[in-house]
C-alpha cells in the first residue's frame, strides 16, 4: 500500500478542520479529491506534506511513517506538491524556476533508489530531463522567458512542471487546472496518466469533468470528514455530493465546526440573461480610447477601444497570455499605459495611483485574492473598508476613520458572509481554505458603493454553491446599474452572465457576434473562428 492516513484530525484555535480521515491509496491510482470550500481539501494536502502537523493521527508512506516530519523531510521521503498560489520566482526563466528543483532535490539514492534523479546528475541530462517535461506541458515556447511574464494558467503549468521534475512517490496537487483553457488542460491530463504509472496522485480540483475522465477513484470531503467512492458515477448520485457540494435538495439544520448552528445555504434560481437595455444615445460609463499598455517596456496590450456602460456585464475571454488580467490591470493603475486614454465618468484617470482610482468607484478582483495571510478575515476586511469610510480629517496626512460607520458596514458585510456558511474566527487568513478567502475578497467588492466592478476569473476554484452565488451577485450587481467587466475562461457561466462577449487576440479586442441567451457553444465557436489558431499553437 503506498500511502496509509489513519485517523487524522486536525485543529485551530478549537476549530475542527479534519475530523478523523482514514484512506489509503495505491500506486498508479489518480484520487480526485472534491468537496464543497471549506471542506479542509487543502489542509489535508498541507497534512499529507509535512506543512501542518496533524492533532492525532499517522500516515504512512511506502510503510514508512512521516506524520510529524517537516516539509523537506516529507519530500525527502518521496513527496511532492503544488499549492493553490504557486509563489514563482518571477526573475528567473521558465526552464531555470524547474531547473532549480532538480539543483534542490534533497533525495538520496538511498531514499528514492538507484535510478532517481541526485545533485550529480550533469547539466546535459539536467537541460534535457527539464525540456521535456516542459515540451508535455506545452512551455517548450516560452521556456527561455522570465517567469513573470507568463499568463496566469501558463505560471500554473510552470508550478506543475516543478513538481512532476522532482522523484516523488507521492504527488499532491491543489487546483492544477485553474486558469487553464481546454487545449492545455488535456495536455495536463495526459501528462498524469503517464505520471501515475509510476506513482500515486492525489488531486484537488473543481472541474468536474477533468476529474471525471482521469481520476480512478472519489474522495469526497464534507465538513472535515471523507467519504470514499469507487467511480464518479457513485459520488454524482450520492445524496452528499446533491447536497453538500452542488446544494440542490432542501437545505437542512447543522450545526458548524465551531458550534454554531446555521441553515446550510439554499440554492438561487438564476434568471436566464436578459436583452441588454442599453441606450445608444448614454455615453459610456468607462471609455478606453486607443490604449496600449504593457509591463516595463513590454507591449501587451496595442490600441484598445473599449466602451462598457452602466447596467451591463462585459465579458472578456482569450487565450492565456492574450492581455486579458493586463486589461483590467490597467485600468485600476497597476499595469504601465504608453498611449491612449482611460476615462471613467468622462474624466482620464490614466496616470492616478491604485489607490485614487478606488476612491473614483473602480473594484478588482484578482485571481489569487490577495487577502493578508496572516491577519483574521474580519481585519482584512477592516483595512479595505478604512479608505473608504473616511471622516474627512487627517493625521499625518493619513485620513482618519470614522469608527462607529466603520463598524457598521463591517458587521453588515460579516452577517452577510456568514449567511452563505463562513463562519469568522481569529484564525488567519491563511487557514481558510481558497474558496473561503474567495468569498471574503468577493465581499470587499460592495464596500463604498462602487460604479465598476472588474473581475478577474472569478470562478475559480469555487465550488457549486458559491458558483450560484456568484451567478446572483453579478445580477443584482447589474441591478443596482453597476458596471462589471469580467475576464472568464468558463464559457458556460459567461453565457449565462453576459450582456456582451468580446475576444482578446495578441493584445486586440474583437467584438463577437453573440446575444443573450445563446449557448456556450455559440461562443466557443465563434471563439475558434476569430482566433485561427494553428495547429499546437493554442495552448498557450
Amino acid at each position: 500500500m503506498s500511502l496509509q492516513i489513519e485517523h487524522i484530525s486536525y485543529r485551530i484555535n478549537g476549530c475542527l478542520i479534519l475530523d478523523n480521515v482514514t484512506a489509503t491509496a495505491d500506486v498508479g491510482e489518480i484520487v480526485g479529491l472534491i468537496g464543497p470550500n471549506g471542506a479542509g481539501k487543502s489542509t489535508l494536502a498541507n497534512v499529507l506534506t509535512g506543512f501542518l502537523a496533524p492533532t492525532s493521527g499517522e500516515i504512512h508512506l511506502d510503510g514508512r511513517r512521516i506524520t510529524g516530519l517537516t516539509a523537506q523531510q516529507v519530500a525527502g521521503r518521496g513527496v511532492a506538491r503544488t499549492f493553490q498560489d504557486p509563489h514563482l520566482p518571477w526573475n528567473l526563466t521558465v526552464l531555470e524556476t524547474v531547473l532549480a528543483v532538480l539543483s534542490s532535490n534533497p533525495l538520496s539514492p538511498e531514499e528514492h533508489g538507484p535510478s532517481s534523479w541526485t545533485r550529480s546528475d550533469t547539466s546535459t541530462e539536467a537541460h534535457s530531463r527539464c525540456s521535456a517535461i516542459l515540451e508535455r506541458l506545452g512551455l517548450a515556447e516560452p521556456a527561455h522567458a522570465p517567469v513573470r511574464d507568463l499568463s496566469f494558467g501558463q505560471q500554473r503549468l510552470v508550478a506543475l512542471a516543478m513538481a512532476i521534475a522532482r522523484p516523488s512517490h507521492l504527488l499532491v496537487l491543489d487546483e492544477p487546472f485553474v486558469g487553464l483553457k481546454s487545449s492545455a488542460l488535456q495536455r495536463v491530463l495526459a501528462c498524469l496518466r503517464e505520471e501515475a504509472r509510476t506513482k500515486t496522485i492525489i488531486m484537488i480540483d473543481h472541474t468536474l469533468s477533468a476529474l471525471r475522465a482521469v481520476a480512478s477513484r472519489l474522495w469526497f470531503m464534507h465538513r472535515g470528514r471523507l467519504k470514499n467512492f469507487g467511480d464518479y458515477s457513485a459520488m454524482a448520485t450520492s445524496p452528499l455530493f446533491e447536497h453538500g457540494y452542488l446544494g440542490l435538495g432542501q437545505p437542512e439544520r447543522r450545526s458548524d465546526r465551531e458550534g454554531q448552528t446555521q441553515r446550510a445555504p439554499e440554492t438561487t434560481r438564476i434568471p436566464s440573461a436578459a436583452e441588454p437595455s442599453v441606450d445608444p444615445r448614454l455615453e459610456p460609463i468607462l471609455s478606453l480610447r486607443g490604449m496600449s499598455a504593457g509591463y516595463g517596456n513590454k507591449l501587451i496590450l496595442s490600441e484598445v477601444d473599449l466602451r462598457a456602460f452602466a447596467g451591463e456585464a462585459l465579458c472578456i475571454v482569450g487565450l492565456n497570455g492574450s492581455g486579458k488580467s493586463t486589461l483590467l490591470r490597467s485600468i485600476v493603475g497597476l499595469a504601465n499605459v504608453f498611449s491612449g486614454e482611460i476615462l471613467l465618468k468622462g474624466n482620464n484617470i490614466v496616470g492616478l495611483l491604485c489607490d485614487e482610482v478606488v476612491q473614483r468607484g473602480v473594484r478588482l478582483f484578482v485571481q489569487d485574492h490577495r487577502l493578508f495571510r496572516t491577519l483574521t478575515l474580519r481585519d482584512n476586511l477592516i483595512l479595505m473598508a478604512a479608505g473608504l469610510c473616511r471622516c474627512g480629517a487627517t493625521l499625518f496626512r493619513f485620513p482618519m476613520i470614522g469608527r462607529s460607520k466603520l463598524s457598521v458596514v463591517i458587521d453588515d458585510v460579516q452577517q452577510k458572509l456568514a449567511e452563505s456558511g463562513l463562519v469568522f474566527s481569529n484564525r488567519p487568513a491563511a487557514t481558510y481554505s481558497g474558496g473561503e478567502q474567495a468569498k471574503v475578497a468577493m465581499a470587499q467588492l460592495n464596500l463604498g458603493s462602487p460604479d465598476i466592478l472588474l473581475l478577474d476569473e472569478p470562478t475559480s476554484g469555487v465550488d457549486a454553491v458559491s458558483r450560484s452565488s456568484l451567478l446572483t451577485f453579478v445580477r443584482q450587481a447589474q441591478g443596482m446599474g453597476r458596471c462589471l467587466l469580467i475576464v472568464e475562461h468558463d464559457l458556460d457561466f459567461v453565457a449565462s452572465v453576459a450582456s456582451r462577449v468580446v475576444i482578446i487576440r495578441s493584445g486586440v479586442l474583437i467584438p463577437l457576434e453573440w446575444r443573450p441567451g445563446q449557448p456556450a457553444g455559440e461562443i466557443l465557436s465563434a471563439f475558434y473562428g476569430v482566433l485561427e489558431v494553428p495547429e499546437g499553437k493554442e495552448s498557450k
